[in-house]
């Protein structure tokens, strides 16, 4: 998304409207789409080299343990039906029959172990070398850095799951148009991505944890993740819906909110006004059979 010699788009990249600042001055490096059916956000490299420094302590990004809304989170839903939603969104993820599967991201390896154990022949690539040599010991397959897709044939996989990892890619239309060539007829194509217009952004503003992520060039909307597969040719039997399961809103750095009873009001208003409001935006693309 951010041209090789740093220079900095002025109108949004897939949609073509002019951008305007994010935050105003909280967050210099942050702009948005204009056109409110986008919202699209780009971050500027600059900003991304500076976070670059402060994130060395979080190789990660895993869930802080003193995030102020662990606190609160008990209050807004009931555990045990959260966990029934969780379990029946995650069971949708993959087909039922079990087959060749392509993990990309920052996720927790732990759901790519759990596809193993059910059949799945899985192929893993993750970031971070101590998660490879953890779930390496565990039979998993884990290769560092991003996909080289011409190492691939034409339709290779039966699902590809791409998990906060399109945020970093400089040109996520042909990535994924890449992406669906390697999947099967009758495969799935998974997208998990941070979600602009979120519960954590509404509650943390320019603190918002995903703005500071050091690797991030861009940040999705519904409208613009809808529209980036779009143009990258996808366009078989989308679902769209968010999530908070397995991610709660966090701000960085961790600053308590003004008070526990003001995030509680803020939170309960924001998810009764926009219900898909979860951190994680879930895209999933059934690719038709010929």
């Amino acid at each position: 998304m951010v041209k090789r010699n740093s220079t900095f788009f002025s109108k949004c990249p897939l949609c073509g409207y002019a951008l305007q600042p994010l935050h105003s001055e909280e967050c210099k490096g942050c702009f948005h789409c204009s056109r409110k059916i986008c919202g699209h956000v780009l971050l500027k490299q600059q900003e991304q080299d500076r976070n670059r420094e402060l994130f060395s302590d979080f190789p990660d990004y895993r869930q802080n343990s003193v995030s102020f809304w662990e606190k609160i989170k008990d209050s807004l839903w009931n555990d045990t039906e959260e966990s029934k939603i969780r379990k029946f969104w995650e069971e949708l993820f993959l087909p039922e029959t079990p087959g060749t599967l392509l993990e990309i991201g920052y996720g927790d390896l732990s759901w790519v172990l759990q596809a193993y154990q059910r059949g799945w022949t899985t192929e893993s690539i993750h970031p971070n070398p101590a998660s490879a040599k953890e779930y390496e010991a565990k039979g998993i397959r884990v290769q560092q850095g991003i996909p080289e897709w011409e190492n691939y044939i034409d339709e290779s996989f039966d699902a590809i799951v791409i998990r906060w990892a399109l945020e970093e890619i400089e040109n996520p239309v042909f990535y994924l148009n890449q992406a669906w060539k390697k999947l099967k007829q009758g495969g799935r194509l998974v997208l998990i991505a941070w979600n602009e217009n979120s519960l954590g952004h509404e509650l943390y503003g320019s603190k918002w944890l995903p703005l500071h992520v050091p690797q991030y060039r861009q940040i999705f909307s519904m409208g613009s993740l809808h529209r980036c597969v779009a143009n990258a040719g996808i366009r078989e039997k989308l679902t769209l819906f968010s999530t908070s399961s397995g991610q709660l809103p966090q701000a960085f750095p961790v600053e308590p909110f003004h008070s526990q009873s003001d995030m509680e009001k803020t939170a309960q208003k924001r998810l009764k006004e926009a219900p898909l409001s979860g951190e994680a935006l879930v895209l999933i693309c059934q690719k038709t059979k010929k």
